[in-house]
């Protein structure tokens, strides 16, 4: 199976499902020169190697250190492929070549690469943006479905909130996102969203505390989730208070049902229309 996942008239972009975690390795290669950069070393060296290999890979830039993402930069580095990686994150990794800073710009033959610190998620975390093209790595910063998880040491949610909204909404809306976790295929074909969609998606989110989640097919399973809420509250009530108790709480039971339903649907709606498919906060 082929590893090219996008291209046009000036790069390609290839795609690397590794490790336990399902994670995206990316290479964006400038297909004038055949110069390549790989994203994220996560895992499974000897795939990432022979990538490289055929690729025309230079270095490698980490967007974060979590361990998911650095198990195969000793190999890397060993052969002889430097490693870059934001100050801030620099301690979680076993070894590193080269700092990243904000704000700068990475030669990948013709391409220019920039660099955007985005803390939240780590400390440290890094998006990449193509020069001239509407293509972001988002790393674990940000996912067609919401913001990554802050719930590790050195996450932080309001950090990730101003990162995304600061930092990264502000690109143009036809910007494409392509974030580093999560392999499977949830809608349209590809694991992409485009920001303008991202922000109604952000827009709307206040109107549910559970509102990112149930985007697209979280929607749905929400759906059923109300429905076997529904029927385990009967079941309950009618064990232990009789059909009597059931038959004055009935109105209580359809409402959160058809509540949780009518939310669902209209979290499907605004998936739809903003072509923002379903994505959970996924722990990574």
């Amino acid at each position: 199976m082929g590893t090219l996942f996008h291209t046009d008239d000036r790069f390609e972009v290839h795609k690397l499902v590794v490790g336990p975690m399902d994670n995206n390795v990316y290479v964006l290669r400038c297909t004038e020169t055949g110069d390549a950069v790989l994203l994220d070393a996560a895992n499974e060296h000897d795939k990432l190697l022979d990538l490289a290999k055929g690729l025309g890979v230079r270095s490698v830039l980490e967007t974060h250190g979590h361990w998911d993402h650095i198990q195969a930069v000793p190999q890397m580095r060993d052969a002889g492929y430097d490693v870059h990686v934001t100050a801030e994150d620099a301690d979680m990794l076993p070894s590193y070549d080269q700092i990243l800073d904000d704000d700068s710009v990475i030669e990948v033959g013709r391409l220019r690469l920039h660099t955007i610190l985005t803390p939240g998620h780590t400390p440290g975390s890094m998006c990449f943006l193509v020069e001239g093209s509407p293509v972001l790595f988002s790393g674990d910063t940000l996912f067609p479905g919401g913001p990554g998880n802050t719930s590790f040491p050195g996450g932080d949610f309001p950090t990730i909130i101003r990162s995304i909204e600061d930092r990264l909404f502000t690109l143009p809306g036809e910007t494409r996102v392509l974030p580093v976790t999560v392999a499977h295929v949830l809608a349209g074909g590809v694991m992409t969203a485009g920001l303008l969609g991202l922000r109604a998606a952000f827009v709307w989110w206040p109107l549910h505390p559970f509102g990112f989640v149930m985007c697209g097919t979280w929607a749905m399973s929400m759906f059923w989730f109300s429905i076997l809420i529904g029927w385990a509250c009967k079941a309950a009530v009618m064990t232990f208070g009789g059909a009597a108790v059931y038959r004055r709480l009935l109105p209580l039971f359809l409402g959160l049902v058809l509540g949780e339903s009518a939310m669902a649907a209209f979290w499907m709606i605004v998936s739809l229309v903003t072509g923002t498919p379903g994505q959970a906060i996924l722990p990574h």
